[in-house]
Parts: C-alpha cells; sequence; structure tokens
C-alpha cells in the first residue's frame, strides 16, 4: 500500500513538471511567432554584431539582428526558437530560408 502511494505522487510530480514545462514551451514558442520576447527565458550571450542567445529548458532562442546590405540604416530584428544544438549561423540560415540544410 505504502509503495503504491509513493508511486502516484511521483507520477503525479512527473507528469506535473512535464505539462509545465509543455506550457513553458507553448507560450514562448506563440510569443517568438509574434516577433515577441518570450517570458521563460535568460540571457547568456551577446554577440559582436548585437545579437544574442537565451536559454530556456530544452531549447535555445536567438534574437537576431540583421542589417539590410542595400541600406545600412535598415536594421530589423528576430526572435527565432531552436533545439539546443543549432548554432548561430544556422539559426541565421533559418530566419533567410525556412530550414536547416
Amino acid at each position: 500500500m505504502k509503495i503504491e502511494k509513493k508511486f502516484n505522487i511521483l507520477s503525479f510530480v512527473i507528469v506535473g513538471i512535464i505539462v509545465i514545462f509543455f506550457f513553458m514551451l507553448v507560450i514562448d514558442t506563440h510569443r517568438v511567432n509574434k516577433n515577441k520576447e518570450p517570458v521563460f527565458i535568460f540571457q547568456s550571450i551577446t554577440y559582436d554584431d548585437g545579437s544574442e542567445k537565451y536559454y530556456g529548458l530544452f531549447y535555445v532562442v536567438f534574437h537576431l539582428k540583421t542589417i539590410n546590405e542595400n541600406d545600412p540604416n535598415q536594421i530589423t530584428y528576430h526572435w527565432e526558437l531552436t533545439p539546443w544544438f543549432v548554432n548561430i549561423d544556422q539559426a541565421r540560415e533559418i530566419v533567410t530560408s525556412g530550414s536547416i540544410e
């Protein structure tokens, strides 16, 4: 009886953590798709060009700075949510082409 009760509590805690992670990911993904700053991230790196890298739980968010080649005064920023293993060059490629190659 005691072991079954501990198993039920442990199962409830694990499912609760998964649900919380899911909602964090959904909220941040939704905000990134609207080009707004995600909520559940912390900044780790600022690159020389002004782009920034943020870490979330099991994902990375890049705030990419892009300067228009034809008009250097035209600067745009773009949010991109990626898995942990994606680097900034791959994130820039996702923004320009739409996928990693």
